[in-house]
């Protein structure tokens, strides 16, 4: 159910996109900051080391960190810039053209792809968790779901044919219990491969 008033279209939806895409640009701009600093001093602490497990030095240290020399959260800031900007528009009752609902929901899939291959080289190949990239992997696909459900209720949905509806149609029906499963597999992954580390928390 979605509230509209005279300035605001409100809905579940668009307010978790906000929330998470505000939070994706915190996180960014906190890594662009701690990687200048890193930069500046190779041994400078960074608030977010809790331990050798528990890194924010360690992942931004790392090969998957950059690409092409540029660190990620720079590509990060860019792109939660433009989601909260996006979340604000559909806050606000505006409308997106057909183009640019394919430019946001490609990137945002795009995105949560990358997502999938940082989680897999921090977890089982650097053996590393940082903790505002771990709040990175929990927040990217409820933004991509979030999106998926604002773009079902626009007109450009309403006028898919084919294929490209029956797709959406998927995406909506089993969106809950995909993301369920994804972050049970996302806390199984974790509990094991450090199962050793959090065994020595208890002991």
């Amino acid at each position: 159910m979605s509230y509209q008033s005279t300035y605001f279209h409100l809905s579940p939806a668009k307010i978790i996109l906000l929330i998470c895409a505000l939070f994706g640009f915190v996180a960014s701009f906190v890594l662009t900051m701690d990687k200048i600093q890193l930069l500046k001093d190779p041994q400078a602490a960074i608030s977010c080391n809790i331990n050798p497990i528990i890194s924010c030095t360690s992942a931004m240290s790392s090969t998957p960190s950059e690409i092409l020399g540029i660190p990620n959260s720079i590509f990060g800031l860019a792109a939660y810039t433009a989601l909260i900007a996006v979340a604000a528009l559909l806050l606000l009752g505006n409308k997106l053209n057909g183009l640019t609902w394919k430019l946001v929901l490609s990137v945002a899939a795009l995105g949560t792809l990358f997502v999938h291959y940082l989680i897999i080289q921090s977890i089982f190949v650097l053996h590393i968790i940082c903790p505002w990239c771990f709040g990175l992997w929990i927040t990217t696909p409820i933004m991509l779901a979030c999106l998926v459900a604002i773009f079902s209720r626009t007109e450009q949905a309403t006028r898919l044919a084919g294929r490209a509806k029956a797709l959406l149609g998927y995406a909506l029906k089993f969106t809950a219990p995909a993301l369920v499963l994804w972050y049970s597999a996302l806390a199984a992954s974790i509990l094991l491969i450090f199962w050793d580390f959090w065994a020595s928390l208890i002991g």
